[in-house]
């Protein structure tokens, strides 16, 4: 267990003459100096957000984006380019070009409008009018509110709050035995068809959309409009339900490329769902896999290896006013303002074997291996479906049965689409550009991977834009016309098409600045589709959750503290098991409300307490060494001081950089290493 911190050795930064705009003295690390309660001393406190920060492992993905940001505003401006060039060794000067290159960048937008929305939130929660103005932090100034922009959003607020009566609204609290100290968005009591739900509640307001698409068993929607209790789709391919969000989270993303094209971007704490070259070998199926041991293990002997398998779209019939088919064999070599088609006999061989009654044959003789005919009863089916003059695969075809999906593609590929013999690869072909990303998704939907590409195609004397959908079939057999089974089946009956079987991983890169969020799902294995690409992912990671659940369950066990008069203040308790999150997306008229579990929040508060506490006195170790040693202590005595390994470790670095690491140092380093931490090498 932690050994308590001496506080009274913690070295304070007296205040500056004026408070912050709260009210709150702070120190120059912007820690809040909270008076003692026999009003003896200020004692600089860590703030809760840094605090809970401590769960996340360093906060890399928060490095890499502020470094991106900084290097995105060096481009943008020549000024500050000049300014770099001139730079003269100055510390605080070159941190100065990097904060305005930062900001340049647009470091500052985002945080500037949640600040703007919870001071907004804040006075209509106090029964206020809605503020005009609003005060900026950066710029240290009040400025304007847009109110036609925010307006949407503090009526959806309004509404999705109705069940809350706030206590307090921005109301600092510290909790002396961790020396915290953070501001709750409100402390307020939740009322259900009448009937106030215990204790008041710590609640928190988050914010920002997200554009991330996610296929849905009805068509599509985005990771910051779905919901808890909406349905996503499972790797299995079967419907699944959200039983949780994540809140939104900027912390540097990363772009996951696969070697169709397909490119992700994802944050630091997603998890994937891959199958590795050694899996294959021990025969182990998929599992789940953070970003970082991706980045570890991206190659084995030099290759990339992690795949994700592909998902085929499982879903019930569905009643469909046109056969499957015969829409695909419409949608291939239909007239666009008729119901009748121009093929090869055979085609309407298959056609009257599936019972549709056909008009008399009519031939072309500048076309004679070609007759055109008649389908009875489609005109009207094709104008209810809105498809006369605009060719197109309707959405509810392309979330029917994987038999009904399997039969529109054949109707494609029997009449536009081709088996191309020397790259043993079907190919479906339009100059209709929605047709074509339409044959993109329903083939991903039965578990296929496409590749669609545009090109430039001649032919009755004109040139023209043409799209290819090419795939290589993959337990599926494309077409239903004879003479096509036959190519395909000659070419890859009892072949290996396993690279059509998996997203292949071929890197993982830092990505763009991006709100980001994850879901998690009831599927078996807890994944679910994600992207047009239609690949597997993995439930949400337990990181950005935890924090929030971590800072709720310190704010419910802290004491109000008023900065002005710097004493604590008597208040009624809050419920110290359940939390309040208010998810109010900027700019989509949209709120919720969800449940925080507070009882695993405070779980997280004591790991993140021993981590600082550990930090802390590392720190103050390192400060008594200097102040104890001077520069002319020999190595080999100043070894029997060092209080922890990593003191030990700097040590011996120092030794080797001073080429005085000889046979007895290290010797001593070994024993005082095994006395600090036997288990340790």
């Amino acid at each position: 267990m932690t050994a308590e911190i001496d506080w009274d050795s913690v070295p304070d930064v007296e205040p500056g003459p004026e408070r912050d705009y709260f009210g709150v003295y702070r120190n120059g690390n912007n820690q809040p100096l909270i008076m003692a309660e026999d009003g003896s001393k200020r004692y600089p406190y860590q703030r809760t957000t840094n605090f809970i920060d401590q769960l996340e492992d360093g906060g890399e993905g928060l490095r890499i984006w502020t470094e991106r940001l900084t290097l995105a505003g060096l481009v943008m401006s020549p000024e500050l380019r000049k300014e770099l060039m001139a730079w003269m060794g100055e510390p605080r000067e070159l941190s100065d070009i990097a904060r305005r290159a930062a900001r340049l960048a647009g470091r500052d937008e985002k945080q500037e409008w949640g600040s703007m929305l919870h001071q907004i939130t804040d006075a209509i929660d106090k029964g206020d009018m809605m503020p005009r103005q609003w005060w900026n932090e950066n710029t240290k100034q009040m400025e304007p509110v847009p109110v036609a922009e925010v307006n949407r959003d503090v009526e959806a607020y309004r509404m999705a709050t109705r069940c809350l009566t706030h206590h307090a609204a921005e109301q600092m609290h510290v909790f002396d035995p961790y020396r915290v100290a953070g501001t709750p968005d409100r402390v307020s009591s939740y009322s259900a068809n009448g009937k106030r739900q215990g204790r008041p509640k710590i609640v928190d307001l988050k914010g920002l959309a997200l554009d991330t698409k996610l296929p849905t068993p009805s068509g599509w929607t985005t990771m910051g409009a779905i919901r808890v209790g909406d349905q996503a789709i499972g790797s299995n391919g079967l419907p699944c339900n959200v039983v949780a969000k994540s809140g939104v989270k900027r912390i540097g993303t990363y772009v996951v490329t696969f070697d169709d094209g397909t490119k992700i971007a994802c944050d630091s704490e997603h998890i994937w769902w891959t199958q590795t070259q050694p899996d294959r070998i021990k025969r182990r199926q998929a599992s789940a896999r953070t970003i970082g041991e991706i980045i570890d293990t991206l190659r084995y002997n030099g290759q990339a290896h992690h795949w994700v398998p592909v998902t085929a779209i499982e879903l019930p019939e569905t009643g469909l006013g046109i056969d499957p088919y015969l829409l695909g064999c419409w949608l291939g070599d239909g007239s666009r303002n008729r119901s009748v088609i121009t093929k090869g006999r055979d085609l309407f061989d298959v056609l009257e074997r599936d019972g549709h009654v056909l008009g008399v044959e009519q031939a072309d003789a500048r076309r004679p291996h070609v007759i055109t005919r008649t389908v009875a009863g489609l005109i009207g089916a094709l104008r209810e479906t809105d498809l006369l003059g605009n060719k197109h695969i309707p959405s509810a075809y392309l979330r029917a049965s994987y038999g009904q999906r399997l039969r529109l593609l054949q109707g494609l590929m029997d009449t536009d689409g081709t088996w191309n013999t020397a790259r043993r690869r079907a190919c479906f072909t339009t100059t209709n550009k929605g047709l074509a990303y339409g044959a993109d998704e329903l083939l991903r939907s039965l578990g296929q991977r496409p590749h669609l590409a545009e090109v430039q195609r001649s032919g009755f004397g004109v040139t023209a834009t043409a799209y290819d959908v090419e795939f290589t079939p993959h337990g599926i057999m494309p077409f239903r016309l004879p003479r096509k089974i036959a190519k395909v089946q000659s070419q890859i009956a009892g072949k290996s098409t396993a690279r059509a079987s998996r997203h292949l991983i071929v890197s993982v890169e830092p990505g763009p600045d991006v709100e980001t969020a994850c879901i998690a799902v009831d599927s078996p294995n807890s994944t679910y589709l994600c992207s047009e690409a239609m690949i597997a992912t993995h439930n949400t990671g337990t990181l950005h959750p935890r924090m929030v659940e971590a800072q709720l369950a310190m704010y419910s066990r802290s004491r109000p503290y008023d900065p002005q008069a710097e004493v604590r203040l008597d208040a009624e308790p809050v419920d110290q098991k359940r939390g309040i999150v208010i998810h109010l997306p900027m700019k989509q008229a949209r709120c919720e409300l969800f449940w925080a579990d507070l009882t695993k929040g405070w779980a997280d508060c004591k790991v993140a307490r021993d981590k600082h506490q550990k930090g802390l006195r590392r720190k103050l170790e390192t400060l008594g060494r200097l102040i104890e040693l001077g520069p002319d202590v020999p190595l080999m005595e100043r070894v029997g001081l060092c209080a922890n390994v990593d003191a030990l470790r700097d040590l011996w670095k120092e030794a080797v950089e001073r080429g005085e690491l000889t046979e007895d140092l290290k010797a001593a380093c070994l024993e005082r290493q095994q006395l600090l931490a036997p288990t340790s090498k």
